[in-house]
C-alpha cells in the first residue's frame, strides 16, 4: 500500500480498486512519475483476482487538469524527442484501454487534455454536472486528439469542441454520450461507490467474457493505431511553428499569465464572458 505521500494512491476494498491521483495542488496534472505509478497500480489490479473493477479518480477539486504544463510541456525540444515522449505517453492509455476487467473513471472539476483522454480510455465515466471537459490546448497550437470514444459521440460534435478548445460540463457531456451519467458533486462519490460494488459482486471470469465480448462488437482495437498516429502527428506540430513561440511566451510569462493571453481572443467573441483558466496541456 503505498503511502499518503505518493502520487498516486492505491486502495482495494470490497471486491474493486481506487487508483487516485494524488497532485491535488497541481489539479493533479499528469507528470512522468504519475503515469509510471498508475501503470503500476494498474498492472497490480489486474493480477489481484480480488479486483473485479477499477475506479480511476483524483484528489481534491479535479479529476486531471491535463499534462504539467511545466514537466516537460514547456520544455522547446526537436520533432524526434516529442515523439518519444508522446508514444511513451500512450503506454497509460493502453494499459486502461487493454485492462481486462471493467474500469471506471469518476470526474469532476476538470478534466482537460491528457485527463479527457485518460477518462476516455475507461470503460464508464460518471461525472459530477459541473465537472469541465476539453482540450483547450489546441488554442497554443498543441493538443492533437489522441483518444475520444467514437462510438459515443458523433462526430460533428466532436469536431466542434475538439476544434475548437472549448469545454463543456458534465451535464452537456452526458446528453451527447460523453459521460454515461452526470450527478450532483455531492453524489459522485456514492454513484462510483454503488456501481463498483455492483461490478465486485458479479463472477470476474463473466466480467472479463462479457467486456472483451462487447469490445469485439465495437471494435475496441480502432483505438491502438489512431492513438499512435496521433502522437507522431502532436509531435510534429509541438517541434516547429506556432507550438515554439507559445512555449517561448509561457517560460517568458508563467503560466497563469500564459493562460490568460491565450484565451483572452475567444472571450471577445463568447457570449456570457469568463473562460475557466486551468493549467491543460
Amino acid at each position: 500500500m503505498p503511502s499518503a505521500n505518493s502520487v498516486v494512491l492505491l486502495d482495494i476494498h470490497d471486491g474493486y480498486a481506487e487508483i487516485t491521483f494524488n497532485r491535488p495542488e497541481r489539479l493533479n496534472a499528469f507528470n512522468d512519475e504519475m503515469r509510471a505509478k498508475t501503470r503500476e497500480h494498474l498492472a497490480a489490479c489486474i493480477e489481484d483476482d480480488s479486483v473485479h473493477a477499477v475506479v480511476l479518480k483524483g484528489e481534491g477539486r479535479a479529476f486531471s487538469a491535463g499534462a504539467d504544463l511545466g514537466n516537460p510541456s514547456t520544455e522547446i525540444k526537436p520533432t524526434s524527442a516529442w515523439k518519444r515522449l508522446f508514444l511513451s505517453e500512450n503506454r497509460l492509455f493502453k494499459k486502461v484501454l487493454s485492462c481486462p476487467k471493467p474500469t471506471i473513471a469518476a470526474t469532476k472539476g476538470y478534466a482537460l487534455g491528457y485527463g479527457f483522454f485518460l477518462a476516455n480510455s475507461c470503460d464508464v465515466i460518471l461525472s459530477t454536472r459541473s465537472c469541465k471537459f476539453g482540450t483547450p490546448e489546441i488554442r497554443q497550437a498543441a493538443g492533437v486528439a489522441r483518444l475520444l470514444a467514437p462510438s459515443n459521440v458523433r462526430r460533428n460534435l466532436a469536431m466542434e469542441f475538439l476544434l475548437t478548445g472549448d469545454l463543456v460540463d458534465g451535464e452537456k457531456a452526458e446528453a451527447i454520450g460523453l459521460v454515461n451519467r452526470a450527478v450532483e458533486d455531492d453524489a459522485l462519490d456514492r454513484e462510483v461507490s454503488k456501481l463498483a460494488r455492483k461490478l465486485g459482486r458479479i463472477d470476474l471470469r463473466a466480467l472479463r467474457m462479457n467486456k472483451a465480448m462487447v469490445n469485439r462488437w465495437y471494435g475496441a482495437e480502432r483505438y491502438w493505431l489512431p492513438l499512435d498516429f496521433a502522437a507522431r502527428q502532436e509531435a510534429l506540430l509541438l517541434g516547429s511553428g506556432a507550438s515554439v513561440e507559445w512555449m517561448k511566451l509561457a517560460q517568458k510569462v508563467g503560466l497563469k499569465e500564459f493562460l490568460r493571453l491565450r484565451d483572452e481572443p475567444f472571450r471577445e467573441i463568447e457570449e456570457g464572458g469568463e473562460r475557466d483558466e486551468s493549467p491543460a496541456r
